[in-house]
């Protein structure tokens, strides 16, 4: 809260609390006035983040926040509002709840199934994919009796991974990473706090891959998740909103990283896994080529066979054609020469007797 933080942050906090209220005010002028339009999207979204950040601002300190009493029009609002609903790729709520990432999918149906029957025996209601003051909400947990729970189920793009230190005893490639949300999805969740009255929760991916796909430690894994967050079993009614956002945004992740008897041999696992992978790679590869080397063998051999083939061919037709002009040449037993002699002879006697 305010009261916690040093003069000079508070200070600028609201100096730039003024700043956004300064802006809002001057595009709910120009727009009044006809010199500015905005069409749906990505321009509406952010004034509603502006306009968001300056209301979470007033609820966390009590007061005006250091700036005047000032509110927008609130069909500024609402339209505001609806660009930032709308930017969510422009899906229906059964389209959004289709789109969920899978990671998303098995966490709801886990807590469906393994976690929150037991943690609130009173009954409960779960909807996903909810448009929760302006922003889309993966699971809302509204029990019979204590605030509603937000849950985020956080993939990769929610985190920055903070670079090992190089002094440390262990290598920078073999030591795990450390993860912490980024701040797009920390401002989120000190939105859905302050405005919405629900308790901010994030499942982080890199524990729920840590649970190797078994059931029972999944189950385990977002019972401590939910602890974090305040939630037990048979004490739900007693649930209270935190007041750190902060500690609840890192305490899920926190928490896993400091077993380091899953964390860290899921990591060298995965490092294993990737020199393993690396070496097939070289293997496959040298594979390759000799397989390569194999088939331009077999081609020239299959080659080599073809032109043999050819010319036993060509061989073949020659001596044919050899035997057929030979045949053509050789005397028919000598009987040609004798009719030749005989009709000679026959020519000279008939013509001495003319004579």
């Amino acid at each position: 809260g305010p009261s916690s933080q040093p003069r000079v942050v508070t200070s600028a906090l609201k100096d730039l609390a003024s700043a956004l209220q300064g802006l809002l005010k001057t595009v709910c002028s120009q727009v009044q006035q006809g010199r500015l339009k905005f069409r749906e999207g990505l321009p509406l979204s952010m004034l509603h983040i502006a306009y968001t950040a300056l209301r979470a601002w007033r609820a966390e300190c009590g007061t005006t926040g250091g700036c005047e009493a000032w509110e927008p029009p609130q069909e500024m609002i609402a339209a505001w509002r609806r660009g930032a609903t709308n930017n969510v790729e422009g899906l229906s709520k059964r389209e959004l709840q289709a789109s969920s990432s899978r990671l998303h999918k098995k966490v709801s149906r886990s807590l469906t199934e393994q976690v929150l029957p037991s943690l609130f025996p009173g009954g409960y209601r779960k909807s996903d994919e909810v448009d929760l003051g302006g922003f889309i909400v993966d699971i809302l947990i509204t029990p019979a009796a204590g605030p509603r729970l937000s849950i985020e189920v956080n993939g990769p793009p929610h985190y920055v991974q903070l670079v090992p230190s190089l002094s440390s005893a262990a290598s920078a490639a073999e030591s795990a990473p450390v993860h912490r949300l980024n701040g797009k999805s920390c401002m989120k969740m000190w939105f859905l706090q302050q405005l919405e009255g629900v308790v901010p929760i994030a499942v982080p991916y890199f524990g729920w891959d840590a649970c190797q796909s078994n059931p029972a430690r999944q189950a385990t894994f977002l019972l401590e998740v939910l602890r974090e967050a305040g939630v037990s079993a048979g004490a739900a009614s007693q649930v209270a909103p935190p007041t750190d956002v902060g500690a609840v945004a890192q305490g899920a992740a926190e928490n896993v990283e400091g077993r380091e008897e899953i964390v860290a041999e899921c990591f060298q696992k995965l490092q294993a896994a990737r020199r393993a992978s690396n070496e097939a790679q070289v293997v496959l590869a040298e594979a390759n080529k000799e397989v390569s080397r194999l088939q331009e063998l077999v081609l020239q051999a299959k080659r080599a066979k073809e032109r043999a083939e050819e010319e036993a061919t060509e061989k073949a037709k020659g001596l044919a054609e050899a035997k057929q002009a030979h045949d053509r040449q050789r005397p028919d037993d000598g009987g040609g020469e004798l009719d030749t002699l005989r009709s000679a002879k026959r020519m000279k006697s008939s013509n001495g007797s003319a004579t």
